[in-house]
């Protein structure tokens, strides 16, 4: 996965179950289908990791294949904060999993009692199963169709940073207060010229009358690339050959999420973007934040508010619901939609990596139709970038013979 002579990737993501019980179906993929890197889930808690994952790494190995560990961070299931869990503090109740499928779970504080536990596992499964290379999950914070979420924090180590950096709680409560009367007192037309030309941050400091929101934004930016730092000093440590990366947002929502691309291939030997999440990290967002302004903003249409969100975003010109309900749907969207807004964050990886660093994004393997997948493919190599990673295997080999091949 790493710059120069290395095979160009072609992944498979698995969990060590999956690849136990049908080995002659990893074999199909390394053989015929031309899989040479198997991303093995090793679960979302890294200290209770996968009690099959010997026996998965010794079949991957067994393929002469290369194994990825993908080894979880801050937030997911299983993962029990103690004492350390990132509480909102603006009063902006969140719209549920239905609008904002990450809100399922609670995050761990970034910086603090979580990274020694993500450093301790980095260190065991690095020495104990030997792999080609470990990818961070949720190594990040969640999509901003969370929008409580957008704004937590957690006392300790993570309010500490804050102060330093003279950002306080009470500070982002009054932005939400001051968002929330701005929002009250002006017209769609005043808001669509106030949104003109703007991101979302941007948007809401001009709400907030002054630049609170990108200072908190570009602040979780940087605690999320500290730790990254630390964690791959803690990996080299023990095992300088095994190159280190982590999974990402897409790049029409990664700063939201504290992921900025060029600052984490700094610190890192790979990134995998996730671009086959259309509905939670595409739809979702645009869907929850249109939500947020219709309710608050006097004489804002669903449709407007669609598309102030979406602009806000990076998503304008999409084709989207336009109803708000119909974000609520589990759906990925139409095949032409999908392809589009893939193909856009294809662009923007292009531009927003140095040239030399390897991005290999992640597609949705089955679901999406597999035309749609075959050119997003092509696409993703004609442009140069380190290779495609599947969730799913059925456009590789057919439908797996069980389930863990997603």
């Amino acid at each position: 996965m790493s710059a120069g002579d290395s095979p160009t990737t072609r992944g498979v993501y698995v969990s060590p179950a999956a690849v136990v019980a049908a080995p002659g179906y990893a074999r199909r993929l390394a053989r015929e289908a031309g899989v040479n890197l198997f991303v093995l889930r090793t679960g979302f808690d890294p200290l209770s990791p996968d009690p099959l994952l010997d026996r998965g790494v010794e079949t991957i190995h067994s393929l002469s294949a290369r194994v990825c560990l993908l080894v979880g961070a801050w937030w997911g299931a299983g993962v029990n904060p103690a004492g350390d869990a990132m509480q909102p503090v603006c009063p902006w109740a969140s719209y549920g999993p239905e609008w904002a499928y990450e809100s399922h779970w609670t995050m761990r504080a970034p910086g603090g009692p979580a990274d020694d536990d993500i450093e301790r596992a980095l260190r065991q499964l690095a020495a104990r199963h030997a792999p080609h290379a470990v990818c961070l999950t949720h190594a990040r914070f969640r999509h901003p169709a969370d929008i409580p979420g957008l704004f937590e924090t957690a006392p300790g180590d993570f309010e500490d940073r804050m102060t330093e950096r003279g950002i306080a709680p009470a500070s982002l409560r009054k932005a939400a207060h001051d968002i929330e009367s701005a929002l009250r007192g002006t017209t769609p037309a005043d808001l669509a010229r106030c949104a003109s030309g703007k991101r979302l941050s941007e948007f809401l400091d001009d709400l907030a009358g002054a630049p609170i929101c990108s200072r908190w934004l570009r602040f979780r930016c940087g605690v999320v690339e500290d730790s990254i730092g630390r964690f791959r000093a803690a990996l080299q440590s023990v095992a300088p050959a095994v190159e280190f990366g982590s999974n990402a947002a897409g790049p029409l929502i990664a700063g939201l999420c504290g992921q900025r691309y060029r600052a984490l291939l700094r610190r890192m030997d790979f990134l995998h973007p996730l671009l086959g999440y259309i509905r939670w990290h595409v739809l979702q967002p645009v869907g929850a934040w249109a939500r947020f302004f219709a309710e608050r903003a006097p004489g804002l249409g669903e449709e407007a508010a669609v598309s102030l969100s979406a602009a806000l975003l990076g998503m304008e010109g999409l084709v989207l619901p336009r109803r708000l309900a119909d974000f609520a749907l589990a759906e990925e969207g139409l095949p032409e939609s999908i392809a589009a807004c893939v193909s856009r964050q294809i662009d923007l990886c292009m531009r927003a990596v140095p040239r030399k660093a390897v991005i290999a994004p992640v597609l949705r393997g089955r679901e999406w139709p597999a035309e749609v997948i075959r050119r997003l493919s092509a696409r993703i190599e004609e442009a140069g970038l380190g290779g495609v990673v599947y969730q799913g295997a059925d456009f590789l080999a057919g439908p797996p013979p069980g389930p863990g091949w997603e």
